[in-house]
């Protein structure tokens, strides 16, 4: 790594610990100021072009008046559109695709087994037996294949393990059968092919970022941080994605890592309460901003330099981007969002919402309203994802962690 990423990585200790005395000792919030200068030389900087996010000063940015929202009856009306396909807590899911339909492979939170559904819930069956008690996260390749699953164990050390799902019977005699990575991995992500996974795994002097093929053979170190705090995902293959842990109590930052070349370079940031989704093309950006008000939603094309100021409000992770209109995506917008400390609230589950479903077009700025989750008690969308031919959209409700889908088309 070259002087000026070590450079770069070193300051964001700071940060790190900014973060963390705002986030348990901090009682007054961070207030973004756009226009001070960075004394402390921190990597700073918004999306080229976008000086004041929420004025009127930026020639690149689409104000709202430029947007199209239809707000009439929604798309889809029918109470056979939502389902709910799993009743019990879900750590984490994965879509794939047969010649007649498309399959969700799930895991049961308490138990750790996988079940395997259709997307509309029918023909579940138990797929492994292996029991790993109280997994709190899952992560799937692109081929339900394989499968990342996080858990405490009894002396709170978080485990990691990469395991496989070999062909399954009507019986679930199968085991996922894998490898456990280090103790403590503070995150783990697939490629978009699903055949290799990042990781970070704690270091003497931060953490330290790998890659290697899913039975962590040819391992290869690509990155080093002394801050441990790092959401990643994968979303190209010359491209990870790594954002600073959000806080409203912080400004936060995101970086591009090619895992070819080890080049680690800034987007944007200086943020506050920053938070990211990344299409699968690694140039278009959905984030959020928290400040005093409540919470900004922007979109970012860093090939054309384009910000756009959303007339919704809501978080990028309660988003998915299509892969066959590049520029679509499909969000979970809550139906009140009171002023608050956004991410810090929803993550820690002192607020909840009820969703709509909305699909946004950033091109050409129209918003359609597709669904009303009050028509089945009003759902906290998280985790959405799209099945192959972008048919149905699943996601977790997080109020209670079942499992659902929106049939789209």
């Amino acid at each position: 790594m070259d002087k000026k990423v070590s450079i770069v990585v070193a300051i964001i200790i700071l940060l790190a610990g900014m973060v963390g005395l705002y986030y348990y000792f901090g009682n007054q919030k961070n207030t973004t100021n756009t226009n001070t200068t960075n004394t402390q030389n921190f990597p700073s900087g918004r999306p080229e072009g976008q000086e004041n996010p929420t004025g009127n000063n930026n020639q690149n940015q689409n104000t709202n008046n430029n947007q199209t929202t239809n707000t009439e009856t929604p798309t889809i009306t029918t109470e056979e559109a939502l389902k709910q396909i799993y009743n019990k807590p879900t750590a984490g899911f994965g879509l794939m695709t047969t010649a007649s339909t498309s399959i969700v492979r799930l895991t049961d939170r308490s138990l750790g087994q996988t079940i395997e559904t259709t997307v509309t819930g029918e023909d579940q069956k138990k797929i492994t037996i292996t029991t790993v008690p109280k997994v709190y996260e899952s992560a799937w390749s692109a081929k339900g294949d394989y499968s990342i699953l996080r858990y405490l164990k009894e002396d709170s050390v978080i485990q990691t393990f990469l395991g496989q799902i070999k062909t399954g019977t009507s019986t679930g005699s199968d085991e996922m059968k894998g490898v456990f990575l280090p103790n403590q991995v503070a995150q783990a992500t697939f490629d978009p092919t699903g055949t290799k996974i990042f990781y970070l795994a704690p270091s003497t002097d931060g953490v330290t970022g790998y890659i290697a093929d899913t039975s962590l053979n040819n391992k290869k170190q690509i990155f080093t941080s002394a801050s441990t705090e790092w959401i990643a995902s994968w979303p190209k293959s010359d491209t990870i994605s790594l954002t600073t842990k959000a806080s409203a109590y912080a400004n936060g930052y995101t970086f591009s890592l090619n895992p070819q070349t080890n080049t680690f370079t800034q987007l944007f940031g200086n943020i506050g309460g920053l938070t990211v989704n990344t299409n699968s093309e690694g140039i278009k950006f959905l984030y959020s901003e928290s400040t005093d008000t409540g919470l900004n939603f922007f979109f970012y094309d860093a090939k054309k330099k384009v910000v756009k100021n959303f007339t919704l409000k809501t978080l990028p992770e309660k988003c998915v981007w299509s892969k066959k209109e590049v520029s679509v995506a499909y969000c979970a917008v809550p139906s009140e969002l009171k002023v608050n400390d956004y991410p810090d609230a929803w993550y820690q589950g002192t607020v909840s919402f009820i969703d709509q479903i909305w699909k946004i077009n950033t091109e050409t700025d129209e918003n359609n309203l597709l669904y009303e989750t009050i028509n089945k008690g009003g759902l906290d969308v998280m985790n959405p994802a799209l099945d192959k031919d972008e048919k149905y959209l699943v996601f977790i409700n997080k109020k209670d962690l079942t499992l659902w889908s929106l049939k789209l088309k």
